[in-house]
């Protein structure tokens, strides 16, 4: 693939660095909610949810194969 001065490349490491961040954000606070506090609210259930949906599966891997 050649981008020829487009910020293509620049986008797609953006994207996948806040990827990257949000699920370690999102597996730090399970991992402290499950083995430290152990106990899991409504809302932690929620979180891991919306990060399956959104960020992991569906938003980052359309967005890599349409550029």
């Amino acid at each position: 693939m050649t981008y020829s001065g487009s910020k293509t490349p620049l986008i797609l490491g953006v994207m996948w660095a806040e990827t990257i961040a949000a699920f370690v954000f999102v597996l730090a606070r399970l991992y402290t909610r499950t083995f430290l506090v152990r106990n899991m609210g409504w809302d932690d259930h929620l979180i891991n949810i919306s990060m399956v949906i959104s960020k992991i599966s569906v938003y980052s891997i359309c967005l890599n194969i349409a550029m």
